[in-house]
């Protein structure tokens, strides 16, 4: 559980989108959260990337080549095992909220 206090302007503008949309205010936040941490996580990744690339360097090392098509193919599979995990996360938080309403 996450509480999270907004300006009444932002939260007024979560609420127009809703409204526009016939989604929920939850929806948005969420949606946009999801996409900002995984931007974060990419962001993160590139840093660590260079930062081992850095640190090979300054040791002598020239660095590790590996093929690109490898290298496509394993980042997809890190995407794909991140994607499956936050669908598992989001599958169980809908049930919980629709067995929390259905107990009202």
């Amino acid at each position: 559980m996450l509480t999270l206090r907004i300006s009444d302007e932002l939260n007024d503008r979560i609420a127009a989108l809703a409204e526009k949309s016939g989604r929920t205010k939850t929806y948005f936040v969420l949606k946009v959260l999801t996409e900002a941490i995984e931007d974060l996580e990419d962001e993160i990744w590139a840093e660590n990337v260079a930062r081992s690339v850095l640190e090979a360097r300054s040791r002598g090392e020239v660095g590790i080549a590996i093929d690109w098509n490898q290298a496509m193919e394993e980042m997809r599979a890190d995407d794909l095992a991140n994607h499956n995990e936050r669908n598992k996360s989001a599958v169980s938080e809908k049930t919980k909220s629709r067995r929390s309403r259905a107990h009202k």
